[in-house]
């Protein structure tokens, strides 16, 4: 599909639409399949990303439930918006 068009706001709006009830998991998850190609290859949106996929992986394979997939995606979120934009991964 070529590189990823998201930037770092992307999953986060999705995220804090599906936290507050505006879209569904379902919904989430469809969007996120659509638009996450060759995110991976973007280190800023890379890990972001993959903590999504695990959280997916613990919802379907380990049956974590949805409170913990919404603690995860948070995380995620939250881990994301304060690194350092200096390049460095060191966290504030």
């Amino acid at each position: 599909m070529g590189v990823s068009m998201l930037s770092l706001a992307d999953p986060s709006q999705q995220v804090y639409a599906y936290e507050n009830g505006r879209i569904s998991l379902d919904d989430f998850e469809d969007w996120f399949r659509d638009n996450s190609h060759g995110a991976y290859q973007d280190e800023s949106l890379s890990d972001i990303c993959a903590s999504i996929e695990a959280a997916f992986s613990k919802y379907y394979f380990q049956g974590s439930g949805e409170t913990q997939m919404h603690q995860e995606m948070a995380s995620a979120i939250n881990k994301a918006t304060i690194l350092t934009p200096v390049g460095t991964d060191r966290t504030i």
